[in-house]
């Protein structure tokens, strides 16, 4: 199976700058990130559309990324969109409505805990999410702690740190 792996910043590529103090996003994280993932059966194809808080996103924000998972689609039989959860829901059902007809599915997800801190649910989302790969159909989707939703039907809840439906 090929998946195009898509980076646009967020929590999950976060990592601690000590000059700072703070946890921030800080260039490309991918390749790491893609090494150390076990790939028997599974080629993935690393995209750095861009590093930043999701918070910053713009609509052109949305189109580049939207144009980078377009492109994807081919050669590939899906594509993991990595992204920050608080505007997760807003970006996934933009893209749905810029692809109304994706040749393959296209996963969101993100982590509420960035990689690189102790306790991340990122890498449990990853996984989820390539294993959905096998399971979903052509389309727009978030996987995010054990669930998998269509664009445009879930929300992020700060309460519990999840999204869940809405």
């Amino acid at each position: 199976m090929k998946i195009a792996v898509v980076m646009t910043g967020g929590t999950i590529g976060k990592r601690y700058n000590p000059k700072t103090g703070m946890v921030e996003c800080q260039g490309n994280q991918l390749d790491k990130l893609l090494d150390g993932i076990y790939q028997e059966h599974l080629t993935l194809t690393g995209i750095d559309v861009f590093a930043k808080d999701s918070l910053t996103f713009d609509d052109r924000d949305r189109a580049k990324i939207a144009e980078a998972v377009e492109q994807a689609q081919a050669g590939h039989d899906g594509v993991l969109v990595l992204h920050g959860t608080d505007t997760l829901q807003h970006t996934s059902d933009a893209v749905a409505q810029m692809i109304p007809n994706p040749t393959c599915p296209i996963v969101f997800t993100g982590a509420m805990v960035p990689l690189a801190c102790a306790g991340s649910d990122g890498v449990q989302n990853i996984a989820q999410s390539l294993v959905s790969f096998g399971m979903l159909g052509a389309g727009v989707h978030c996987v995010f702690h054990n669930r998998t939703f269509p664009a445009g039907h879930f929300r992020k809840c700060k309460e519990t740190m999840t999204f869940i439906p809405k």
